[in-house]
């Protein structure tokens, strides 16, 4: 697996903390047990746990992992302001 500090590129993995990277580069420090999707930037963690990070470019969603079922209140309040670009 790979060094704290150390950036990761990959397409999918898990690295030593319990952090599944679905896309991106990222630099775990002292984080566990987050999922994250990146496409265009590193993601840097430190000190945080169980978190959903998503970067898509032009949005950004991060939420704790056991609240993710919101994520349909951040739709219909995007779609009641007309913000359907963003979906």
């Amino acid at each position: 697996m790979w060094a704290v500090g150390m950036p990761l590129k990959v397409s999918w993995a898990r690295d030593d903390f319990g952090n599944s990277i679905a896309k991106g580069e990222v630099l775990p420090i002292e984080s566990h047990g987050n999922i994250i999707y990146s496409d265009k930037q590193l993601v840097a963690l430190v000190n945080v746990d169980n978190l959903v990070i998503v970067d898509t470019g032009d949005t950004l969603l991060i939420g704790d992992k056991s609240n993710m079922q919101r994520v349909k209140d951040v739709v219909e309040r995007l779609k009641a302001e007309g913000r359907t670009e963003l979906l």
